[in-house]
């Protein structure tokens, strides 16, 4: 299936957003991955403003949040993402079971020792 091709850009007539349960990459990231699907470059019609990920409501919570330790979980690189956000003490998952891995008993089954030694601060 050929990707619909626009030969100039034009804007859409109608008020629109994009709503995703993905996350792990910012909204921009996601825009251009959405145009390169559906337009066939990444600099097409849609932009990071009109992406709904996920993630982005908990933009609103960084004032209240972004000095506390907060557990980010999901694909992608979620500490990144809430890191750009402006969050300053985010850890993730597997930052958590390197820190303290009788949370789970499993944790040494599930994340070889190398990738945990890597997450330990």
């Amino acid at each position: 299936m050929q990707p619909y091709q626009t030969h100039e850009k034009q804007a859409f007539s109608l008020p629109f957003v994009l709503l995703t349960n993905g996350g792990g990459i910012l909204e921009n990231a996601r825009a251009k991955v959405v145009n390169k699907i559906a337009f066939g470059n990444e600099d097409s019609l849609i932009s990071g403003e009109k992406m709904i990920l996920c993630h982005t409501p908990l933009k609103d919570k960084i004032q209240e949040y972004q000095n506390k330790y907060v557990l980010f979980s999901g694909l992608g690189d979620t500490v990144s993402v809430f890191a750009d956000y402006g969050f300053k003490k985010g850890i993730d998952i597997e930052e958590l079971l390197a820190i303290h891995p009788e949370v789970n008993p499993l944790t040494h089954k599930w994340y070889p020792e190398s990738k945990l030694d890597e997450k330990k601060r």
